[in-house]
């Protein structure tokens, strides 16, 4: 039980520094609307940096708090899972910005 409690964590703030590090991309993007679109489809073609700052932050708050709530409940071994994989998602759609050129 102890193990799965640092293995989310872990997880939770790996999740956290890759939502960082698109955070900051995407500022980048919104910064430079001539240069550059975004394909998340809730922030839109062209963001303003505020509501990309707001979007990330609720994005962090949520993986903070599901951590929580899976420690409480019991549902860690879900969590860490679920977690890795945004993670991995997260690390490819940053890896694919660094390609295109975006930078922080």
């Amino acid at each position: 039980m102890q193990n799965m409690t640092y293995y989310l964590v872990a997880v939770a703030a790996l999740t956290v520094a890759t939502l960082v590090i698109d955070m900051l991309q995407t500022c980048v993007i919104a910064r430079n609307p001539a240069q550059w679109s975004e394909t998340n489809v809730i922030l839109g073609k062209h963001p303003g940096v505020a509501r990309v700052v707001a979007y990330f932050v609720l994005c962090i708050v949520l993986v903070v708090l599901g951590a929580v709530v899976a420690y409480r409940v019991g549902v860690m071994g879900a969590a860490v899972i679920g977690f890795g994989l945004l993670a991995l998602f997260e690390a490819v759609v940053t890896a694919r910005n660094r390609w295109l050129g975006i930078k922080i």
